[in-house]
């Protein structure tokens, strides 16, 4: 999205204000980032339950009853213990693996398929071309961000 974003703004603003925007919207998700709450898993982890059920309730719902969630945690994290499986043992679970590798595959793909530079490119690429080339350059990067978001859906299998 970030390259959406620029390149959407990009057409009608000059470099130092496209900076400064740049430079606002990583300092409202810098803020925003003081407000995310820690994971369930980890508060369990601390041995702070009612915290816990506190961060997960609003993510569920007013309705939903977090209570057996948050004790399904609780039994994950006591078996872990038990097995005393180390966070690198963790790791390398199979279903943490696949993620890894699917995600690193989309990234691979997409660094070396060169459609970054397209992207960047583009306008000057397809200048001659019947489709505005302001136009291109934000369909670029949009079809990146739709290909992108296609990865959740293979790891989720």
């Amino acid at each position: 999205t970030g390259l959406l974003t620029v390149f959407s703004l990009g057409i009608g603003l000059t470099y130092s204000w496209l900076s400064i925007i740049a430079v606002l919207i990583f300092l409202v998700q810098l803020f925003a980032f003081l407000f995310l709450p820690y994971t369930p898993t980890y508060l369990v982890g601390l041995k702070l339950e009612k915290n816990a059920l506190r961060t997960l309730q609003p993510l569920r719902g007013r309705d939903y009853d977090a209570v057996s969630e948050i004790q399904e945690i609780i039994n994950v994290v006591a078996e872990d213990r038990m097995k005393c499986l180390s966070k690198l043992t963790l790791f390398f679970k199979l279903h943490h693996l696949k993620a890894l590798f699917v995600v690193s595959m989309v990234m691979i793909i997409n660094q070396s398929s060169g459609v970054n530079l397209f992207g960047s490119y583009s306008s000057e690429l397809l200048s001659n071309e019947v489709i505005n080339p302001n136009v291109i350059g934000l369909v670029v990067p949009g079809f990146q961000l739709i290909g992108s978001s296609f990865t959740v859906l293979l790891i989720e299998k």
